[in-house]
């Protein structure tokens, strides 16, 4: 990327450019993505060794009791049921502290941090229950909008290290950051079947993310701002071929 004061080259990381030292304004929020993907990568990392540890150690006990849990028709039934169980007890864990969830949430889109709102809704897992149902359209466009960063920060790394990288198509990554930012565009559109869910706050909170979607691609990918104001009613494969073109153009 290019210093948008005196075209120097930039990094994604970089606070203030070496060259004329004007600060780069998405530089902060880069950092502040960074942070939420490499405290999710480190979650991930502990769960999946925790899990691993314990099976380790009940291997034994635990093909024992599957043995006879399967000859008795009672256990079976009570296992049938354990799914209800444990989205009863999450539901009733959530709907006890409810306001304070949802307070945290209103906070998060108050700051327009739309991957804070996604993690802190995944981690709580708030939304797999009926009492946050009204805040749907917020959390999966959050999501799209992680997903099409994640996808901007391998293209930059794929460039600067390729060997690295060679799992992920160019093509493959324009084709997933066109459909998100379709994604984006399209939960701003009222949905009959939950019209509540867009009220004020979350419409600005959708048109601000749509707007910083706009403001990286004209400063990542040399967009126009006229094309960038376009790109709500292309195609998926038009805007695929969009980004392609002018990624292509800067090398």
């Amino acid at each position: 990327m290019k210093c948008e004061h005196c075209g120097y080259n930039l990094q994604m990381e970089d606070r203030f450019c070496p060259y004329c030292g004007k600060p780069n304004p998405f530089a902060a929020q880069h950092q502040r993505e960074m942070q939420h993907f490499s405290r999710e990568f480190q979650e991930t990392k502990q769960t999946v060794l925790e899990k691993s540890s314990r099976f380790n150690r009940h291997t034994v006990r635990v093909t024992i009791l599957a043995v006879l849990i399967a000859c008795c028709a009672v256990m079976g039934f009570l296992c049938a049921g354990a799914d209800d169980i444990r989205y009863w007890r999450e539901e009733r864990r959530i709907r006890a502290e409810k306001g304070t969830y949802q307070a945290r949430i209103e906070e998060l889109m108050e700051e327009r941090d739309y991957a804070g709102l996604r993690s802190y809704m995944d981690r709580n897992r708030l939304s797999y229950t009926q009492d946050f149902r009204a805040y749907d359209t917020v959390y999966y466009a959050s999501s799209a909008y992680m997903r099409f960063y994640e996808n901007l920060l391998i293209l930059q790394s794929k460039k600067q290290e390729p060997e690295n990288y060679s799992y992920y198509t160019e093509n493959d990554l324009f084709e997933e950051m066109a459909e998100k930012i379709g994604n984006m565009y399209e939960y701003r559109e009222e949905d009959p079947y939950y019209p509540e869910e867009l009220s004020e706050e979350k419409l600005a909170y959708l048109d601000d993310m749509t707007d910083t979607v706009e403001k990286i691609l004209i400063r990542y990918f040399h967009i126009s701002e006229e094309e960038a104001a376009r790109v709500s009613g292309m195609t998926d494969a038009r805007r695929a071929v969009l980004l392609e073109e002018s990624y292509e153009s800067q090398a």
